[in-house]
């Protein structure tokens, strides 16, 4: 159960983090504003133009959304799917090994605990 919730709040933060990366530069950018402006600004003898480092942060953004379209394409763009349909196998249990009458089960359960969804039923 520990596994499943930290497997869940890593994609969680992995997802929020995805959408706040351009926050995240900002508030970077406001915080050490003063710091940007007098390292990385490129108009520093243009006092009229009052950029005070907004060209650096938009540097940064441009290339974080640079980033982002550069990030390569995972979606399936197949038109079709071929389902194989499974036979139908019936074995006695005389013919089924040891390891067939004890480890099946144990693996049926074990996939039924980790994908069950709902663990009480609903009252009636």
């Amino acid at each position: 159960m520990l596994a499943r919730k930290t497997f869940a709040v890593f994609f969680i933060v992995l997802f929020l983090g995805t959408l706040l990366v351009h926050s995240v530069i900002k508030v970077h950018f406001d915080l050490n504003r003063s710091e940007i402006a007098e390292l990385f600004c490129v108009n520093k003898d243009k006092p009229e133009l009052h950029c005070n480092g907004q060209c650096e942060l938009m540097k940064r953004l441009n290339a974080q959304e640079d980033q982002n379209e550069k990030a390569p394409d995972l979606r399936d763009n197949r038109t079709e799917t071929n389902w194989i349909q499974p036979k139908e196998i019936s074995i006695s249990p005389e013919q089924q090994s040891v390891e067939e009458k004890i480890i099946e089960p144990l693996l049926v359960e074990l996939i039924k605990s980790i994908f069950s969804v709902v663990d009480v039923p609903p009252p009636q």
